[in-house]
């Protein structure tokens, strides 16, 4: 169940947010479907519309949206290096230190129909404040958040970095942190998430070839793993192309494809 469920959290990370779905052979024509757009491709279309000189002006996608993911990486109790994923459960979204919404809902029929799975969720707000460096609760409530995430110190030491989410100093750490833990972890563990894995079935290869080695075949099988020092937090880039192979495709990736939403999550 596990192994299914992570199937899906994939298949709909990339869907959504980095590769248009849907694929260009005969079951999809017949079923007169249309190749979806990610919100990567959306950002990239509406980027080319803008007027020259504005704000807007020269800006990619990828500097608008980082699509990551947590790990953690740390050393067992007998000194041997070990990652893991970290799944939360809840959905959180914060607008601008202003306004935070945290939940259970997911963003998918059953969760927003009303007639289906119970769902819960708190909006915090802060109201007016035209100063970003004030600290209500919701940009408290984000800076705890992101010092976790980017291994920062947790007395707020480190804070005027990340203190203006918009500013390009603190998107820069950001997605300097993700992109360096993704490239760290990669290197040591062969069957972490990367460029090099295109397809579900070489991902649950690997990985299984990993969970089926004993301890100490584990710890040698690592590449330079006195470089996982160096990991930040837990914050950890979702590499574009991770699993974006179209050709190789499982059977749940199939049903995915057919039977959206409804009949999986």
């Amino acid at each position: 169940p596990a192994t299914v469920y992570m199937t899906i959290v994939n298949h709909f990370t990339r869907r959504t947010l980095l590769q248009d779905g849907g694929r260009n052979n005969g079951w999809v024509k017949r079923r007169n479907r249309q190749r979806e757009k990610s919100l990567m491709t959306r950002i990239r279309i509406l980027l080319r519309k803008v007027a020259p000189g504005s704000y807007w002006d020269g800006k990619s996608a990828e500097s608008l949206l980082s699509v990551c993911f947590l790990s953690s990486v740390g050393k067992s109790m007998s000194g041997r290096w070990e990652v893991g994923e970290v799944f939360i459960h809840s959905k959180v979204l914060v607008v601008d230190d202003k306004i935070a919404v945290i939940g259970s809902a997911n963003v998918n029929d059953r969760s927003f129909v009303g007639n289906s799975d119970s769902e819960i969720g708190v909006i915090l707000t802060d109201g007016d404040n035209p100063n970003p460096e004030n600290v209500g609760c919701v940009k408290d409530f984000r800076l705890r958040l992101w010092r976790q995430y980017l291994g920062l110190s947790l007395d707020g030491q480190d804070d005027d970095a990340i203190s203006n989410p918009a500013s390009d100093e603190a998107y820069d750490r950001w997605y300097s942190t993700a992109s360096s833990n993704q490239s760290i972890i990669s290197s040591a563990f062969d069957h972490f998430p990367g460029n090099s894995i295109a397809c579900y079935s070489d991902y649950l290869k690997l990985k299984n070839r990993y969970n089926n080695k004993r301890p100490e075949e584990r710890a040698a099988s690592l590449e330079n793993p006195e470089r996982l020092e160096k990991v930040q937090g837990i914050l950890t880039e979702y590499p574009q192309g991770f699993l974006a192979d179209d050709k190789k495709r499982t059977f749940a990736h199939m049903i995915l494809e057919e039977f959206p939403l409804r009949a999986t999550l």
